[in-house]
């Protein structure tokens, strides 16, 4: 975990800035969407914590696609400057897509901000096309996850791969959540040089895992589960990167090699795969120990109740909810993709298996659930090694990744 000690020198002071005394530098970030996740969380902290006295911030977002969750709420909690952009959205739409591109380019023109900072594949896209149109000085994208696995056919995917390649020459830096992850970016798919990729972690605001946004029925009491039976959990979309079948699977797995330890198995969370999922859950049996909770905002009370949280992807950037598990001392067990890896050690702090192991993942589960000082040891390493994905840490690299880059382009006048 030597990138762990890396994203610890971020607590180093920033150099003084050059600006002082100058007007504030204009961030204008561009997400596709606010959706219940990584990107949303990033971009809400980003928008919010930079310091008010060098920076003033704009967000533009795109549509919610259907069954998707919000997380809207923590960018107008804070006041967060916002500008809707129906047609950016996930989806990909022709026409959508043109009209958005230029409702962007409008935008640009005129907040004619320094810094344009683009999140998600199709943002980045049409968001660094308009900045670069419109003469912005610097742009940034971050790379939350990617889309060169598991999302598409190999046709579309090399046409994603051109495009960001394309996207690459005009971005002077892109972010990166991971080592690994930079790995990818730089080596395997050569979108664009290491030299170019700047790794800073995902932030968590532990404060907001603290309360729980009003809600404080106990999930346990609202499920009727004794807390006797260990509550496994796993959150996020319901979609095919996600891999929820493996998890499902594994239930069934869990069931048939222990029929006798107590367990039941939540999925919160919701989208494209929901009927299919409940569907298969039926067909395998599993009618009396799988609960389909749907979207949460009461992330306090769901990790709370939880006892494991578990992650079946086939692909991941960092994962949002691995993060806020540890931070709440919860152990883990996940698939080890993407930038997993740089957060989960395993056997330190979590349970990593390979890629689409399903035995290695019922084995995995059943450690756990048997094993209550298991998962006490494992959550209390996962709750140290949190923090290093603080919301202080990251505000405090991004702001000093926007200093050096808007200085550098001011000498360079």
């Amino acid at each position: 975990m030597d990138n762990m000690k890396h994203f610890a020198g971020s607590s180093e002071a920033l150099p003084q800035s050059s600006v002082e005394g100058r007007r504030r530098i204009r961030v204008l970030r561009i997400i596709a969407r606010l959706n219940i996740g990584g990107p949303a969380v990033n971009a809400s902290i980003l928008s919010s914590s930079l310091d008010a006295k060098t920076f003033s911030t704009k967000v533009i977002y795109g549509s919610l696609a259907k069954g998707e969750g919000s997380f809207k709420y923590l960018m107008e909690q804070q006041g967060v400057d916002m500008e809707l952009v129906p047609e950016l959205g996930r989806e990909i739409s022709p026409l959508g897509d043109i009209k958005a591109f230029f409702k962007i380019l409008g935008i640009i023109r005129r907040e004619r901000p320094d810094i344009v900072h683009t999140h998600t594949a199709k943002a980045g896209t049409l968001g660094r096309m308009a900045a670069a149109l419109c003469g912005v000085k610097v742009k940034i994208h971050t790379f939350h996850g990617n889309v060169f696995e598991h999302y598409f056919g190999p046709v579309k995917t090399a046409l994603f791969v051109m495009i960001e390649r394309f996207l690459g020459l005009v971005t002077d830096k892109v972010v990166v959540l991971s080592e690994r992850q930079k790995d990818d970016i730089a080596r395997r798919f050569k979108i664009m040089p290491g030299s170019k990729c700047a790794v800073i972690p995902l932030g968590v605001d532990i404060s907001r895992l603290s309360a729980s946004n009003g809600v404080s029925v106990d999930l346990r009491k609202e499920l009727a589960i004794d807390d006797k039976t260990v509550l496994v959990g796993i959150i996020g979309r319901l979609v095919p990167v996600k891999n929820h079948i493996m998890f499902l699977s594994a239930a069934a797995g869990v069931r048939k090699r222990r029929p006798d330890l107590k367990a039941v198995f939540v999925i919160a969370g919701d989208g494209e795969l929901s009927g299919v999922l409940k569907s298969f859950s039926n067909s395998i049996g599993l009618e009396d120990c799988v609960r389909f909770l749907g979207w949460r905002d009461d992330l306090a009370v769901l990790y709370k109740a939880l006892d494991v949280v578990a992650l079946t992807s086939l692909n991941e950037g960092t994962p949002l909810a691995l993060i806020e598990a540890m931070a709440c001392s919860r152990p883990v067990i996940a698939t080890d993709v993407g930038g997993v890896g740089d957060i989960v050690e395993d056997g330190a702090n979590g349970i990593l298996v390979k890629k689409n192991d399903l035995g290695g993942f019922v084995a995995g589960l059943i450690r756990l659930i048997e094993s209550g000082e298991l998962r006490h040891r494992l959550g209390a390493e996962g709750l140290k090694r949190s923090a290093y994905f603080s919301k202080e840490n990251l505000v405090k690299n991004m702001t000093k990744l926007y200093l050096d880059r808007f200085e550098a382009k001011r000498r360079k006048k």
